[in-house]
């Protein structure tokens, strides 16, 4: 049963496999470290305004922790499948790869931890990319594919996780770039210490990112616009009046 939730099979009771993740997180001793860090990172980056937007794609049952109570009113949660056990008044169930949401009208989408149990990421993504205003901004929460942390082992004892589609930062980012966001490495989250990476750009601050057990993408959408650059033979230059005649006149003179 666990084997086939997290390989996300269709003919189960929950088709996205993020059921048994869920329950890892809020009970499990790794699972509460990974939520304890990774809420107080949202609590403290995602920098909310009154006017926006928001919108979260898949619940983690822990909102309420980083989102204020005075924006719960611009705020909503689609819960996918059985991933929500407690309706809450911001819960919406819906299919990540077909958002219940018009087309750019989103400020700030936060995406944890869905992509690693969909069949096709890329197409959560493109839905992500559509709802999205030019310069609205991506949060993403990733486990991270080279962990030493053995999630294997610990999480589901078994061979389940491997399984899922966990996507390295480098190949995520691509996806990303391609879908015209402006991508970047924010933190990596590090449930062996209880501590957030921050700026990994030292070599020691890398390797320990490298192994973490999952990783914080940030993302803007950019709005690009293609300008047709005509080659410089496309047009012949203008004539003034009487040229043309004058022109006429020389080349018989020349015959």
């Amino acid at each position: 049963m666990l084997l086939n939730l997290f390989r996300g099979d269709q003919n189960t009771a929950n088709p996205h496999g993020r059921e048994f993740f869920i329950e890892w997180y809020r009970s499990a001793t790794l699972g509460r470290i990974l939520q304890e860090v990774e809420v107080s990172y949202l609590r403290d980056s995602l920098q909310l305004t009154y006017k926006q937007r928001i919108l979260q794609v898949g619940s983690l049952g822990c909102e309420h922790r980083y989102i204020p109570d005075e924006f719960r009113q611009q705020f909503t949660v689609l819960s996918l499948g059985s991933d929500c056990r407690e309706r809450r008044g911001w819960d919406v169930e819906a299919e990540p790869a077909s958002l219940p949401i018009a087309s750019e009208s989103i400020d700030l989408l936060i995406l944890p931890h869905v992509i690693e149990f969909e069949s096709n990421p890329r197409a959560v993504l493109r839905e992500v990319e559509r709802v999205l205003r030019p310069e609205g901004r991506l949060v993403l929460l990733t486990f991270n594919p080279f962990s030493i942390h053995g999630i294997l082992r610990r999480v589901a004892r078994r061979d389940a996780f491997r399984a899922q589609g966990f996507v390295p930062a480098v190949r995520l980012h691509d996806w990303l770039r391609l879908l015209k966001f402006e991508a970047h490495f924010d933190v990596a989250f590090d449930a062996t210490t209880a501590r957030i990476i921050e700026s990994p750009d030292s070599f020691f601050k890398r390797s320990q990112a490298f192994v973490s057990l999952a990783y914080a993408t940030r993302a803007i959408k950019r709005n690009y616009t293609v300008i047709p650059i005509e080659p410089s033979w496309a047009k012949a230059p203008a004539m003034l009046a009487g040229q043309g005649a004058e022109m006429s006149r020389i080349l018989k003179q020349t015959d």
